[in-house]
């Protein structure tokens, strides 16, 4: 059994009030802090310690590919969710009349990139839009075709949680002889997966939210794909002897490293690490029950209030739960939230919420009693059923 009030007393941030939003950034916990300011002293006497912050990439490496069951070799850590999914973008053998498959629940992230390589080779970009917040299988199945070089989803979507099948879309892409492209950032870490068993080629996240990091992130290459793929840019620490300085002819690391340019924020590297290890320590199974519960409780809780309309939609499961109040202003409940330390965001005009394992039900009452106390002093009163 997990002690979960030891757990959260590791969380300074939870005495800024009421954080329920994860999804945005996440809060980072004591012995991840007290990397950063180790690292800070170091940093003090200039290279001296620069080998024993490098080894922190390392470590990720090995963090990473335990928690998605990938191989050591695949994992390449990057900038960001958005560097890494450029390094793809521009990585893949394009040819003019391929098409790229995206939808419209995507954050810019993972629409952007594709649509400066659709333009710059000449190629389609397909759009999947959604359902009443759902993405369907027969509507991926419409547009995918023997053209289709990427599919390019999130396994979570940020906007009201919607989980993607990876396991279909997968055998979908490679049917037709495509790669799934997945961006990670809101399930990794809150959610167990698998990339193996998923038949994911493709996965990058950052580390600033459900892995409790302050920002950089991780690039997950199938290793039977990595040779299909150009090597966009080049930097003397993807070279396959980064250390030998003479000059040469590049040479491109082994493995998902060849994607690593140079000089990492290894501020960023040591805090993602010490918060893989507290992730590790906890277990992702514990994470995914604890996370699943807390979003439960809270749709229950709204459900029992009336003219609440809920953005995610039925039956999805994840840490994220979008709604909005009928006849009442979303920008000014959030306000309100604001002013008395619970902290959420807007999204599709709605409030998403996304607690995660540091956040228990009274974090959860304390969002509701504020919703039914908002509306007692406006025009729209909500009430319970």
């Amino acid at each position: 059994m997990v002690n979960w009030p030891t757990i959260r007393a590791h969380f300074p941030g939870i005495s800024c009030g009421t954080y329920l939003n994860t999804a945005s950034i996440g809060l980072i916990p004591d012995v991840s802090i007290s990397a950063l300011e180790n690292f800070i002293r170091q940093r003090c006497f200039g290279n001296i310690f620069w080998l024993e912050w490098y080894s922190a990439l390392d470590d990720i490496r090995t963090h990473v590919s335990r928690l998605i069951n990938a191989n050591y070799e695949e994992i390449a850590f990057v900038q960001n969710t958005s560097m890494g999914l450029n390094l793809i973008a521009n990585s893949i053998n394009w040819q003019s009349g391929d098409n790229i498959v995206i939808n419209d629940l995507e954050f810019p992230t993972n629409v952007f990139p594709w649509q400066v390589v659709a333009k710059r080779y000449n190629l389609e970009l397909r759009c999947v839009r959604n359902v009443n917040g759902m993405l369907r299988k027969e509507d991926f199945e419409k547009v995918v075709d023997e053209r289709t070089k990427t599919i390019a989803v999130s396994w979570v979507e940020f906007g009201n949680g919607f989980v993607n099948d990876l396991r279909f879309l997968s055998k979908l892409a490679h049917e037709n002889g495509a790669l799934l492209v997945v961006d990670g950032i809101q399930g990794v870490g809150a959610l167990k997966i698998d990339v193996k068993a998923m038949g994911v080629d493709i996965l990058v996240c950052g580390f600033q939210k459900w892995l409790l990091g302050i920002g950089s992130g991780f690039l997950y290459i199938d290793e039977n794909v990595l040779g299909d793929l150009k090597v966009p840019f080049a930097g003397w620490l993807s070279d396959k002897d980064p250390y030998a300085f003479d000059f040469r002819e590049y040479e491109p690391a082994s493995g998902a490293k060849r994607f690593e340019l140079g000089s990492p924020s290894f501020a960023d590297a040591l805090v993602a690490r010490e918060s893989l290890r507290f992730i590790a320590g906890i277990g992702i199974e514990n994470i995914e029950k604890r996370d699943l519960e807390l979003i439960s409780y809270l749709r229950k809780r709204l459900a029992e209030l009336d003219r609440v309309i809920f953005m995610t939609p039925e039956g999805t499961l994840s840490p994220i739960l979008t709604f909005k109040l009928e006849g009442i202003d979303t920008k000014s409940l959030l306000e309100y939230l604001l002013e008395r330390n619970i902290y959420v965001s807007v999204r599709l005009g709605a409030l998403r919420v996304s607690p995660h394992f540091y956040n228990n039900a009274g974090d959860i009452d304390r969002l509701l009693n504020a919703l039914i106390d908002f509306s007692k002093s406006s025009r729209q009163k909500i009430c319970r059923k």
